[in-house]
């Protein structure tokens, strides 16, 4: 080591590769389109949360 010391407060991946942290969502979001799927059948709030797995393997050869 090289003797000083050092503190982290915060470690965030803001993008990886297409993906990028304004297109995610919050466990919290994903558990309330969720129960709101489950007490009144309307997928739409929940077709804006849950992405096509397809769509991770854009670019990919």
């Amino acid at each position: 080591m090289i003797g000083c010391g050092a503190e982290m407060g915060e470690l965030r991946r803001i993008k990886s590769d297409f993906i990028t942290e304004d297109s995610c969502v919050t466990l919290h979001d994903l558990k309330d389109a969720f129960y709101n799927f489950r007490t009144s059948d309307d997928d739409s709030v929940i077709r804006k949360v849950v992405k096509p797995l397809e769509l991770l393997l854009v670019g990919s050869p």
